[in-house]
């Protein structure tokens, strides 16, 4: 184990720490501060400049960063889809959602409470339950992958990586919500992006590497014209799956104004873009270590693609720059786990606990959303010690997410007296016995319905955009049914 690294872990996270409990300091002599609805929205009084940066380090997470790498690698920068679509989702958000949600006189406070309004209070808060099964399947991914790259880095137990990690973005979660999550976020933002840029002349210009002598094929990859249908259907899960995303919405309702969370939205894609560029060049300088060694060796087995970035830093870094990277993948994760647990536990207090208890007292909210905290901070961290199988249930939970949670919030949103409780039914059931059609390998369910499939085992044909289309005409014309039997 190296010490010295291990020591820097603890020391940021310190620092991070006393960040979240300064900002909470200074805030809890407001009014009402500690109220359920202020832990989440932060008493709507968030600035554009701490919104913005807040997104960002929100979207910029561990998953982020190391993803992209991985997906440069394998198979080129066309097909590094997440990162790219994630960020312009919320452009989309801006253009289409944001104004309607914010401007809704019963004063959302979560993007569930507009599927509670249209289906409601129960229907709604069941209609999102994937999406935060998603959230928490995510957050146990992050963790995992920090404490994968830490391993790598610094020899450390994977295990006490992720605990540490969980433990210190519980801590200042659970004590000042929205308030103390925006305010680290700041501070983690910038060890993000300076910690990697950190890194790029080193690895650019390692004598084991070749990147200027690459072609375009190279840094882009290739699409075959079998591939684009399920490309394209990738690429819409993505943008439009990316949609109903509660970490976004939280911040978007933060603000002080509408306008604002339309122009945060907007700068934070912007930015998101940009701190793409790092891992890109990291993942492409990877690819080539092959080309600029005699033996032609790899740097990166076959099995270990998810690991491409804590590797070309330690093999083309200098010690202490490896450890600005290691601090700036720490802050990376602790930017998504805070984010993810704020989010659900906002969802659980506010849209479930709340209702079911049929309470108005500000103070037992707090006291639900607190529990929420502590009880999704141990689910993501027993979940993050068993990788293959969070991952795969983060992958179905977003699929998911498109197919039955987008369709419906779409009409939540867009045209609510044209739906209603019984369509929302009738389409999550329609979408979710379509979705099982073709099987589902991780539960180990047989399909009743054969899909041809490319030599990589995903569908020829865009299966998940049809079923999301289908799960929409569903909820249209089931409801529309209901209204005029």
């Amino acid at each position: 184990m190296d010490l010295i690294g291990m020591g820097l872990v603890l020391v940021l996270y310190g620092i991070i720490f006393l960040g979240g409990l300064a900002a909470f300091r200074k805030l809890r002599s407001v009014p009402g501060v500690t109220d359920g609805s202020n832990l989440i929205l932060a008493n709507r009084g968030i600035g554009i400049g701490m919104g913005i940066s807040s997104l960002v380090a929100t979207e910029v997470g561990g998953a982020f960063i190391n993803g992209s790498a991985e997906a440069v690698y394998r198979n080129g920068l066309l097909w590094c889809i997440a990162p790219i679509g994630y960020s312009l989702s919320m452009v989309i958000n801006a253009c289409f959602f944001v104004r309607k949600i914010r401007e809704n006189p019963r004063a959302h406070l979560t993007l569930i409470d507009c599927l509670q309004e249209a289906y409601g209070e129960l229907t709604g808060a069941l209609v999102y339950l994937p999406s935060c099964l998603g959230d928490i399947c995510w957050t146990a991914a992050v963790l995992s992958a920090l404490g994968g790259s830490l391993e790598v880095l610094l020899g450390v137990d994977k295990r006490v990586t992720i605990v540490v990690s969980a433990v210190f973005a519980t801590a200042y979660t659970l004590l000042g919500g929205m308030y103390a999550v925006v305010y680290t976020d700041a501070i983690q933002l910038v060890l993000i992006f300076f910690g990697l840029l950190a890194a790029l002349p080193f690895a650019l210009f390692c004598e084991h590497v070749s990147v200027f002598d690459t072609s375009l094929v190279t840094w882009t990859g290739t699409i075959q014209v079998a591939q684009v249908p399920h490309y394209l259907d990738t690429w819409m899960l993505v943008l439009l799956g990316g949609i109903p995303w509660q970490p976004y919405y939280q911040r978007a309702l933060s603000m002080k104004t509408t306008q604002q969370a339309v122009v945060m939205s907007m700068m934070a894609s912007v930015l998101s873009l940009t701190c793409l560029i790092p891992p890109v060049v990291l993942g492409i300088t990877a690819k080539t270590w092959s080309m600029g060694t005699a033996s032609n060796q790899t740097l990166v087995p076959d099995d270990q693609s998810d690991l491409v970035l804590p590797l070309i830093i330690y093999q083309c870094t200098p010690r202490m720059v490896t450890y600005v990277v290691m601090g700036s993948l720490s802050a990376a994760v602790m930017s998504s786990v805070d984010s993810s647990i704020l989010a659900g536990a906002s969802y659980i207090s506010h849209n479930i606990v709340r209702p079911l208890t049929s309470t108005k007292n500000e103070k037992h909210t707090a006291t639900a959303f607190r529990l929420s905290v502590i009880l999704l901070a141990v689910m993501s961290t027993v979940l993050a010690i068993h990788t293959d199988t969070v991952y795969g249930l983060w992958v179905l939970a977003g699929d998911w997410g498109f197919v039955l949670v987008f369709p419906l919030f779409l009409g939540a949103v867009h045209f609510p007296q044209h739906v209603n409780k019984f369509g929302a039914i009738g389409a999550a059931l329609t979408g979710l016995s379509l979705r099982l059609m073709p099987g589902e390998p991780l539960f180990g369910f047989p399909g009743i319905v054969s899909v041809p499939t490319l030599d990589d085992g995903s569908p020829q044909w865009p299966i998940k955009t049809a079923t999301m289309v289908v799960t929409l005409l569903a909820l249209i014309t089931i409801s529309r049914m209901k209204m005029n039997p």
